[in-house]
């Protein structure tokens, strides 16, 4: 009772899984016989309670986070007119795609990097922090103004001026993310950078009634400038020693030769997320892509905890590649795939019993008819959930290119099936070309990686 009062509940809560995971450590050196039942109780039971102390954090996290983005979708949709609220989803999801595609592949590399920073600052590393802060930048602040540009010569110069103030704003925060990740904040870094433009932005909507689409997006601009100023001093306190070493080793062909499969992947996949938004938007209809992207966003919920997994997992799955572990590979996958089977199926087939119940009490009545698209739109959900952790895996071993030539495969069969059927069946379409998409990926990652997993261990 003194140690509860004397300590923070965070600061308590951190020492009592470090006593917990040291007493395991602890005990196992007086265990002589690797092969005793007590032994290997210890490591599995110091096993799943590591996984589980690093996902509680991450998943408060990024559940927050989609939820702060579900609940400003909701809000739209109740505020403007289906037509309005398309040209609001639209403003939200081009930043969102220019954040990932325009960075060029170099926020992975942000993340690998600087998690294996040098103790002592060194001219090779300074110069990769200066060109991987600042090569995404200029990329995405060109495509602002392009869009700005767009705007002056289509007439409505206000809208896009907003939607190229948030891509710069918001592409910002989610570089200084990828250094919080590095960092070894998950949780903070998701939270503030994604979640707090969201949530800023959802409470004025509530709040303050805009009148305007251009209003609602000047919310997201604010909110994206107020993830920054808080999130950049966290990342400048950890980098300022790197920055002021007196010599810059600018490695550009490396780096540039790095980030090219990275960017194909990455961009690929992004590109297949936003399917909705490139061929609803080429054909200009605005209102179904309000229904698409309302139900979209309630079966994204299938693959969050996929998402949760992914920054977890990662590091092991790489030491393990790296040491040619496969039974603790074959571990980690298997209770990846355990943990997705139990939270995503379930809520699964709630959706498919009940789509226009469901998305109709969220986004409200006009949006109720949306059995159809939600059918291939599950489908398509589960299967990107289940195929993540095998993508992962293949990224972590190593192999970029395989990583990107599927996914931009995959990418290009999606929109060439959705743009076809898309005058034929409508909007249902759209769905059924991210199911064939992501079904391609599947089958890709799955059959590489597993054919390696089910061999025998080397040596």
């Amino acid at each position: 009772l003194k140690m509860i009062k004397k300590s923070a509940p965070r600061r308590f809560y951190r020492q009592s899984v470090q006593r917990c995971l040291r007493s395991l450590d602890n005990s196992d050196t007086y265990d002589t016989d690797d092969s005793c039942t007590g032994c290997e109780s210890k490591r599995m039971l110091k096993y799943l309670l590591d996984r589980f102390f690093s996902l509680s954090g991450t998943a408060l996290g990024i559940a927050l986070t989609r939820a702060f983005s579900i609940l400003l979708f909701v809000v739209s949709a109740r505020a403007f007119a289906p037509d309005e609220n398309g040209r609001f989803i639209q403003a939200v999801a081009i930043p969102q795609v220019v954040a990932q595609i325009a960075a060029l592949g170099w926020l992975p590399l942000i993340v690998k990097e600087v998690s294996g920073r040098p103790e002592e600052a060194t001219a090779r590393f300074k110069g990769f922090l200066v060109l991987a802060t600042w090569i995404p930048l200029s990329c995405i602040t060109l495509c602002a103004l392009a869009a700005v540009i767009y705007g002056i010569f289509c007439g409505n110069t206000l809208f896009y001026a907003l939607v190229g103030a948030f891509t710069v704003a918001y592409s910002g925060a989610i570089i200084l993310k990828e250094y919080m990740l590095a960092l070894r904040h998950p949780a903070l870094g998701t939270l503030i950078c994604e979640g707090l433009p969201f949530a800023f932005a959802t409470a004025m909507i509530w709040i303050g009634h805009p009148s305007t689409v251009e209003e609602a997006i000047g919310f997201l601009v604010l909110g994206a400038a107020a993830s920054i100023l808080i999130v950049f001093p966290i990342v400048w306190r950890h980098m300022s020693k790197y920055l002021r070493a007196p010599e810059t080793d600018y490695d550009v062909r490396h780096w540039m030769r790095s980030s090219l499969f990275s960017f194909l992947g990455s961009g690929g996949r992004s590109l297949i997320d936003r399917l909705d938004v490139i061929v609803l938007s080429a054909f200009a209809l605005t209102a179904q892509l309000a229904l698409y992207n309302s139900s979209l966003r309630v079966a994204n919920l299938l693959i969050l905890p996929a998402i949760v997994l992914l920054p977890v997992f990662s590091p092991h799955l790489s030491t393990a590649a790296q040491d040619n572990d496969r039974a603790a590979l074959r571990r980690d996958m298997l209770l990846q795939t355990l943990i997705i089977s139990a939270s995503s199926l379930p809520f699964a087939g709630v959706l498919i019993a009940f789509p226009d119940t469901i998305v109709g009490f969220v986004f409200g009545d006009q949006y109720r008819n949306v059995g159809n698209i939600m059918t291939f739109m599950i489908m398509a959900q589960v299967i990107f959930a289940f195929s993540l952790p095998w993508s992962n895996l293949a990224l972590m071993r190593g192999r970029v290119r395989l990583y990107g030539l599927t996914n931009l495969l995959a990418f290009a069969l999606g929109m060439t099936v959705a743009s076809l059927l898309l005058p034929r069946i409508g909007v249902v379409g759209v769905a059924v070309g991210s199911l064939v998409a992501n079904t391609l990926a599947a089958v890709v990652f799955f059959g590489a990686e597993f054919s390696r997993l089910a061999g025998r261990e080397a040596g």
